[in-house]
């Protein structure tokens, strides 16, 4: 299953994804900032299997993103009662 995560819908996992997120020295003493974009697929037990970049920014930032959404435990999505 494939999460796009929202503000509106996923307001405190972003802000817990906030607080994980480890910002790469090279980044902050180069002044790179910009949006990452993560794809990823959440387990039955609402942990990450896999994420890939959509959107890059530099290697060091995309990397610093999919750590912190493998670090992270989601709800998984619910099918006739069942996690999916």
């Amino acid at each position: 299953m494939i999460f796009r995560l929202s503000i509106k819908n996923h307001l405190l996992t972003l802000i817990s994804l906030r607080k994980i997120v480890v910002y790469p020295e090279k980044a902050w003493k180069e002044c790179i900032e910009g949006k990452v974009v993560v794809c990823f697929l959440v387990g039955k037990d609402g942990k990450p299997i896999k994420a890939i970049i959509e959107k890059s920014v530099t290697n060091e930032l995309d990397q610093a993103a999919i750590e912190a959404v493998m670090k992270t435990e989601f709800i998984p999505g619910i099918q006739k009662n069942k996690p999916v």
